[in-house]
């Protein structure tokens, strides 16, 4: 059971590294901003595709 809870925990990690990922490159490469700047106008509701709003979920759960 310990290992399944370890597992988990790489399993979010991960998810949200990869979510970081993911919104850091449409940040840079699509709108030519930071990471920061993408959180901030979706923390204001900025509207984004369906892709981009589940990795910003997955990033501010796994910011707390």
């Amino acid at each position: 059971m310990k290992i399944k809870v370890v597992g988990d925990n790489i399993m979010q990690k991960m998810k949200f590294e990869t979510a970081k990922k993911i919104l850091t490159k449409r940040a840079e490469e699509f709108y030519g901003k930071t990471l920061e700047w993408l959180i901030n106008q979706m923390d204001n509701g900025f509207d984004e595709n369906q892709t981009i709003m589940k990795c910003y979920k997955v990033f501010k759960q796994g910011k707390k």
